[in-house]
């Protein structure tokens, strides 16, 4: 647990950082008519903590696997960024998701130097993207959609279809064979789906995950649950105050709320 000098420590950091916290915040939490408030924020932010521009794009870039519903709201920061400051994108941009980076290549290729010269890598990213109708299909649900697909083409959207948490689709998966694994926990986190996060957990060969991979989370409920199916999941037991997963089990005691 943490110490009292590690609290104070905490309140410091967050006392310093208070307007790049609060801009974050914002930004997970977008919305259309907030956009312009929010970037002559992130604008402040930029110049008092001397941070790059890149900074908050590779942001909205993990964001948007959390938040895809605010994409418009997200490109029109992104547009905003890239207009204002004369920002090369390197090989970051490889990991972006794949709308993002179609986006950044239909409107800023003669900044894409990096991208540019790399395009036997990444020519998917110029193909017009398919997924948006997969994803409808597991946002409906439908099952008779994905019935006369090959085996390998679910396999390619397993992960997808755990993320959107899709529990027929799921069930249907399954059914042909496909099973969990450790790799697809993080989509069942991210889905928030509750039958298919427990079904994933208790489908692992053996019930021992890394606290580190759930770094990521801040729902106290996803903590809970994920404590109860997994006997040697203990937070008290990697509690580093000065890591991400020392600041998590602070936060599942609720003594950072």
């Amino acid at each position: 647990m943490g110490t009292e000098y590690d609290q104070k420590l905490y309140n410091q950091l967050m006392e310093k950082y208070k307007e790049y916290d609060e801009v974050l915040e914002k930004l997970y939490n977008i919305k259309p008519e907030i956009v312009e408030d929010l970037f002559i924020k992130i604008k402040n932010v930029l110049k008092k903590y001397k941070m790059y521009p890149i900074f908050f794009i590779n942001v909205i870039a993990t964001f948007l696997q959390y938040n895809s519903y605010a994409a418009e709201s997200y490109w029109t920061i992104v547009d905003m960024l890239m207009k204002e400051y004369k920002i090369k994108i390197g090989q970051q941009a490889l990991e972006y998701p794949g709308r993002l980076k179609i986006l950044l290549m239909q409107n800023y290729p003669k900044k894409l130097l990096f991208l540019k010269k790399m395009q036997f890598k990444v020519k998917d990213i110029f193909i017009p993207n398919t997924d948006k109708t997969i994803e409808d299909h597991f946002k409906n649900d439908d099952v008779s959609y994905f019935k006369d697909k090959p085996i390998q083409f679910l396999i390619n959207y397993f992960n997808l279809c755990i993320k959107l948490g899709a529990v027929s689709c799921y069930k249907y998966f399954k059914s042909q064979g496909l099973q969990p694994c450790s790799d697809n926990l993080e989509q069942a986190i991210v889905g928030r789906n509750k039958e298919i996060l427990i079904d994933v957990i208790e489908n692992l060969p053996q019930k021992c995950f890394m606290f580190t991979k759930y770094e990521q989370i801040r729902d106290l409920e996803l903590i809970q649950l994920l404590e109860k199916h997994n006997q040697t999941f203990d937070a008290s037991s990697t509690a580093d105050y000065y890591n991400l997963p020392g600041y998590l089990y602070l936060l599942s005691k609720k003594m950072l709320i």
